[in-house]
């Protein structure tokens, strides 16, 4: 079982799927998280301990088909615009996102949507994979 926000399911199917493991329990929680006060996360917590429970102690076949099938859909009112050619749960991630150029602009905007805690993050651009490959 794995708890992720809103904003990561669809990497976390996308990762559960990879490791043979498109059945796994993914609970979800609004993103972000980082700049919420105790109390807000603590309701977030409320919201989802029955899930988290029955994640815990249900049967696995019961759980496997349960999980195997869910899927969000797009949120309203969502504050950012789509990094990604189009909306997409895991079945159909596309291979890369259209980010900023420059690193500074990457930098500011994973900032933005909550994804990192102000270290820097270096792109994964395709010819450094290549290199790290």
């Amino acid at each position: 079982m794995a708890v992720c926000t809103d904003e990561f399911f669809a990497l976390a199917k996308t990762e559960a799927m990879g490791w043979d493991m498109p059945g796994l329990p993914l609970v979800v929680v609004p993103h972000p998280l980082a700049k919420r006060g105790d109390a807000e996360c603590r309701a977030f917590a409320a919201d989802v301990l029955d899930e988290v429970a029955a994640a815990l102690t249900a049967d696995p076949e019961t759980l496997e088909a349960k999980y195997r099938a869910k899927t969000l859909q797009g949120r309203s009112g969502r504050r950012y615009r789509s990094l990604f050619e189009s909306e997409f749960n895991a079945p159909d991630a596309p291979p890369t996102l259209k980010g900023p150029d420059s690193i500074e602009a990457l930098n500011r905007l994973f900032l933005s949507r909550g994804w990192t805690d102000g270290l820097p993050v270096l792109p994964p651009t395709p010819a450094r994979c290549q290199a790290m490959l």
